[in-house]
Parts: C-alpha cells; structure tokens; sequence
C-alpha cells in the first residue's frame, strides 16, 4: 500500500522523545512537551523561524485569564489557528495569589504548542499514548539508540618526565650563576673548588640527592641562590665552603 503524501510530515513528527517531556502535577496531571524542543524540531522541517515558518500573536484579557491569538505561517500554505492562555493571579499551595509575570510567554507557547501539534508534532501526546506506561517504554527505547555517545571526559596529558641534564651541563650552568652571586656579595673571584662546594651543599639540603641529574634540580637550587638570607647560611665556613669541585 503507498504511503499517504498527506501523512508524510506527520509521520515524521508525532513521535515524542522521553528527554523532551515533563510530567506536570496539576489538572490531575499531564505530560508537557519542552517548548524549544518543538522549535528545534519545527527548524529542522521547515527552516529557520522567520525564513521558513513564523508566527504572529494577537492577546487579550478575559477575567484573570491572559489569551493569545496564535497564527502559524508557513510559506505558500494558510496559517494555522489556535489559542493560548495563563492565569495571571495563580495561587500558591497556601491558597495565596501573586501576580505572574510569565503569564503572556506561557500563553503565547501554549498557543504555538497546539499549532504546532496540528502539523503532527508530538502527536502521541496529544493522542494520549502517553498514558500507556508500555508505550512510553518503547519510545524510551527507540529514541535511546538516536542519542548520541556520551563524550569521553578530557585525556589529562600525561605530565612530562622531568628534563634530564647531564653532569657536565648542570656544572657549567651552575659555575657561572653561582660565580656571578659570589662576585656579587663581594667575594673575590671565587675558584671553581669554591662554586662547586656551595652548588652541591645547596643541592643536598633543597634536592636531597648528592649531585643535580634534572632542569627541575637546577631551578630549584636557582631560587636558593637569588633569596640572600637562604644563600647566606652557605657563604659561612661551616657550611662547607672547601676545595671540594665537582666530582665527574
């Protein structure tokens, strides 16, 4: 049998997605259908809202109810009608009242809401298969395969092993910033003995290892090297100031 071309948009169109519902506890309980939702699908058949379809409102006031007037218009077809209302002064649980300043943008989506659900959309709701628990079951089912993977949080970079130095290197680095702290708390030229003892006391204390092997041991005996109160405590005799150099 060939499918009705009448049917070809509805079809497309009247079944719910769970994700895109909420049960509202009120007149004795109902599903709601979320207003974007149906935007988002109306885009994805027609175009985007003010292009493809649009709507145009016209609202009043009857009593404590705010009515609007809902005219959806799509190109080359006539508009369909329908109607939206909110109460304007709801009570609370305690029987109080308060002015709702959402009452027109509840009217207005309930409007668009039911113009919409003439083309088709969501039409199981409104059809009320929504009251049989198997039915929203199979939807559950069926539109759980159309969502997409849940993303994989963030790859952590893995850190970076610390840059490794040679012997030599870390000594030549070395020499020539201890020289210039020395010469700079009015030492004479300090020897190479001189530099190499005070680098490897400062590197015992702060990396707790004999000899610098990484960057990371460099940086660290920098930063003893540029506090002056630090440094001073290896610029004493004791602190093993003796012709000790670098041992290769």
């Amino acid at each position: 049998m060939p499918e009705n071309k009448n049917m070809e948009l509805w079809n497309k169109v009247c079944e719910t997605d769970p994700a895109n519902t909420k049960h509202v506890a009120q007149r004795g309980g109902f599903t709601a259908i979320g207003a974007h939702s149906q935007i988002k699908a109306a885009t994805e058949q027609f175009g985007p809202v003010g292009e493809g379809w649009w709507w145009v409102t016209e609202d009043q006031v009857q009593g404590d109810l705010f009515i609007v007037k809902v005219q959806l218009f799509r190109p080359d077809h006539r508009p369909v009608v329908q109607y939206g209302c909110a109460e304007m002064n709801p009570k609370r649980r305690d029987g109080s009242t308060y002015l709702d300043s959402d009452a027109p943008k509840k009217a207005t989506t309930d409007g668009l809401t039911k113009c919409l659900s003439y083309l088709g959309f969501n039409a199981d709701i409104f059809l009320g298969k929504w009251d049989d628990n198997k039915y929203v079951a199979e939807m559950e089912e069926k539109f759980k395969g159309k969502k997409p993977a849940p993303k994989a949080p963030p790859r952590k970079p893995n850190p970076k092993p610390a840059a490794k130095v040679t012997f030599t290197e870390a000594k030549l680095k070395l020499q020539e910033v201890v020289k210039g702290v020395l010469l700079g708390q009015g030492a004479d030229d300090p020897t190479p003995q001189m530099i190499g003892a005070l680098a490897l006391d400062i590197c015992k204390d702060v990396c707790k290892k004999p000899k610098p092997t990484t960057l990371g041991d460099l940086d660290a005996i920098h930063a003893v090297l540029e506090d002056k109160e630090k440094l001073e405590k290896y610029m004493t005799p004791a602190s093993g100031m003796a012709p000790d150099n670098f041992p290769e």
